[in-house]
């Protein structure tokens, strides 16, 4: 009797048994749609809808190759449709969410781009793209603690990157460490001397220092590679304005911008270091290129009136107007 009471009870508990196993197993491993809602959030819903009618695909590496074409057409949205595709057949590949990072960042949606780079750093700890895009991201939000963590494992694993030597570079120049910016400035022109980014950067640091002298040449060199770049155009005519070589501020200006603004932004950089009687002339030189229209000069010819009357005639200290 005894014995069949346990056999009876073996029988019932046996099929609870099965049950509890196959429930533990359903938490471990997340379902199909599950692991799929995970990638598609790192999607755009519209992006998705419109290509909803792709023809299937058959490999991750298939979804890849089309992603690749797409960024190539600039055709972003049908990028990060296909990477999310991709993703959907592979897995958590930290190569392809570092794509999808990317593309965000292209169609400036940081959010959603720190979210995949951080996924890349889940799977790969040491993808020194990942650690690079997030430190940058971090640097944009102003937390530049961690963005000097993140910028500096990057480096470690990949210690000749010009980009990061770079970012480095003005992330020092935000917390207004110049020279060290400087250095790091030079670290990535010393790897690639081709790039006009590099020099505007370490002129531009040295122009936050007041040294004009080293960053006229230094946006000089930016503009010998090329002659095109108006940041570089805008930061030399800062130079020379602050220089009162204002002649040739006008021509450096007028690269970027129609006379009447070339006047006004001489007029302000005349204006916030004090040269009143400079400032004031050129003012009324924008207002009279385009009366109807400069409404900035106006506006600043009237604040130079309250500045006059209120500060003294001494040449006030320099204030940055851009970079």
């Amino acid at each position: 009797m005894i014995g069949t009471e346990k056999t009876l009870k073996a029988r019932l508990l046996l099929p609870c048994l099965i049950v509890a196993i196959l429930l533990t197993g359903c938490n471990t491993l997340p379902a199909e749609s599950e692991k799929h809602a995970e990638y598609s959030s790192l999607g755009d819903p519209q992006a998705a809808l419109s290509y909803s009618t792709a023809f299937p695909i058959t490999s991750a590496q298939e979804a890849i190759l089309r992603g690749d074409a797409a960024v190539a057409k600039g055709d972003l949205d049908r990028a990060l449709f296909e990477y999310i595709r991709a993703l959907e057949k592979e897995g958590a590949d930290p190569e392809i969410l570092y794509k999808v990072g990317r593309v965000h960042l292209a169609r400036g949606d940081t959010r959603r781009a720190e979210v995949a780079f951080f996924m890349v750093l889940k799977e790969m700890p040491d993808h020194a793209g990942g650690l690079t895009e997030v430190g940058i991201i971090r640097m944009r939000h102003r937390d530049h603690p961690s963005a000097q963590s993140f910028l500096s494992r990057a480096l470690q694993v990949t210690p000749k990157s010009s980009r990061i030597f770079n970012a480095l570079g003005v992330l020092e120049d935000m917390q207004k460490n110049h020279p060290q910016a400087q250095s790091n400035y030079a670290s990535a022109i010393a790897l690639d001397g081709r790039n006009p980014l590099y020099l505007n950067n370490l002129g531009y640091s040295h122009y936050q220092m007041g040294d004009l002298i080293n960053a006229e040449k230094a946006f000089v060199d930016a503009l010998r590679l090329d002659p095109g770049y108006e940041r570089a155009w805008r930061n030399l005519a800062l130079v020379y304005a602050k220089s009162r070589r204002y002649s040739e501020a006008l021509e450096a200006f007028g690269k970027t911008e129609q006379d009447y603004q070339a006047y006004n932004d001489v007029g302000y950089v005349a204006m916030v270091t004090g040269r009143y009687a400079d400032a004031q002339r050129f003012f009324e030189e924008a207002i009279r290129l385009s009366p109807m229209y400069y409404e900035l000069a106006e506006s600043n010819a009237k604040r130079l009136v309250v500045l006059q009357q209120t500060a003294p005639a001494a040449i006030a200290q320099p204030v940055e107007t851009g970079g």
